[in-house]
């Protein structure tokens, strides 16, 4: 990968990091799922709350396209855009 490409992802990931961290963050919502719930006003799916609540330190998801457009877009109108 391209070293510009690399200096852009990091600058996103501190992006998404601050805005996390803006929102509450791990220390004021220890549970993902009430992070999503209360914070976001999202309900993960029973899938998705399982993801959230593992511990494993590698995990491999399977997302389905459907899946990925409807969270895409709950998460467009949490932020105003939808």
């Amino acid at each position: 990968m391209p070293r510009k490409d690399l200096s852009n992802l990091k600058r996103t990931l501190e992006k998404a990091t601050r805005k996390f961290e803006s929102l509450g963050g791990p220390a004021e919502y220890p549970d993902p799922v009430v992070f999503c719930t209360e914070k976001l006003s999202l309900r993960p799916t029973e899938y998705q709350t399982k993801v959230l609540l593992d511990e494993s330190k590698f995990l491999a998801l399977r997302w389905v396209a459907t899946e990925w457009e409807d969270s895409r877009r709950e998460c467009q109108t949490v932020m105003g855009r939808g």
